[in-house]
C-alpha cells in the first residue's frame, strides 16, 4: 500500500527530529561525566547508549504504526463510502401542480438504491410522508389535503417551496431542494406549476 503525499511527509519529518534527539542524547551519556556528580563507566555508558537508541527505535516505529493505522482506516471508510455510493437514490420531481388542496406529483428516482421514508414539505412544511421508490423508477401520485389549501390560498405565495427528504437503505438522509411551484393563475384557481429542472441534491447525514 502506497502512502499517502501528507503522511510521507510526517514519516520523513519524524526521522529527521528522531535522529537529532538520538544524537543529543548518546552524546549527553557520553560526556555525562562532566555534568553529573558520580562518574558511569565505558560499559555502562556503552549499554544505556545502546538502550537509549533501542528506545529511539521503538517509539519510531511505534508512531509509524499508529499512522499506518489511521491512513488504512481512513482507505476503508472510502472504500465502504463508494460501496454504499453505489446503491445510491436521487429522487427528481419532474412535474407537478398545486391547486387549491391538491398536489399532483410525479416524482423519479434516478439513483440505483431504494429511496425509503419520503418525506413532502411545502414550505417548509410536512404534507407527505411516508413513500418509497425504487432504484430507476418512479411514481405519479395525486394527494388532497387541507393543509395544502392553507398554502395555496395565502395570496403572498406567488412561489412556493418544495422539498423532498428520503433515506437510502443504509439509512442515510438525503434531500431534493430548490424545487419551485410558481403561480399561473391567480384566485379563484389557484394554481402553481412546478418549475421544470430547479432542484438539487444534497446529502444531509
Amino acid at each position: 500500500m502506497t502512502s499517502p503525499p501528507k503522511l510521507k511527509y510526517r514519516i520523513k519529518n519524524l526521522d529527521k527530529v528522531l535522529i537529532v534527539v538520538a544524537l543529543v542524547g548518546t552524546i549527553f551519556i557520553a560526556t555525562c561525566d562532566y555534568f553529573l556528580w558520580f562518574d558511569l563507566s565505558a560499559n555502562t555508558k556503552v549499554s544505556s547508549i545502546i538502550l537509549w537508541l533501542t528506545a529511539i527505535v521503538i517509539i519510531k516505529y511505534t508512531i509509524e504504526t499508529y499512522d499506518l493505522r489511521v491512513t488504512t482506516e481512513k482507505e476503508v471508510r472510502v472504500q465502504e463510502e463508494i460501496m454504499m455510493n453505489e446503491f445510491l437514490p436521487i429522487v427528481a420531481p419532474f412535474d407537478g401542480m398545486l391547486q387549491n388542496k391538491m398536489l399532483r406529483i410525479n416524482l423519479r428516482n434516478a439513483g440505483r438504491g431504494l429511496a425509503k421514508n419520503v418525506e413532502i414539505k411545502l414550505n417548509d412544511r410536512s404534507i407527505i410522508s411516508g413513500l418509497s421508490i425504487f432504484g430507476g423508477d418512479g411514481i405519479t401520485r395525486e394527494f388532497h389535503l387541507d393543509e395544502i389549501s392553507r398554502i395555496t390560498a395565502n395570496q403572498r405565495n406567488n412561489d412556493i417551496a418544495m422539498e423532498i427528504r428520503y433515506q437510502d437503505i443504509y439509512n442515510r438522509e438525503f434531500t431534493t431542494r430548490k424545487c419551485v411551484f410558481y403561480r399561473d393563475e391567480p384566485e379563484p384557481r389557484n394554481r402553481f406549476q412546478l418549475k421544470e429542472g430547479a432542484w438539487r441534491f444534497e446529502k444531509i447525514t
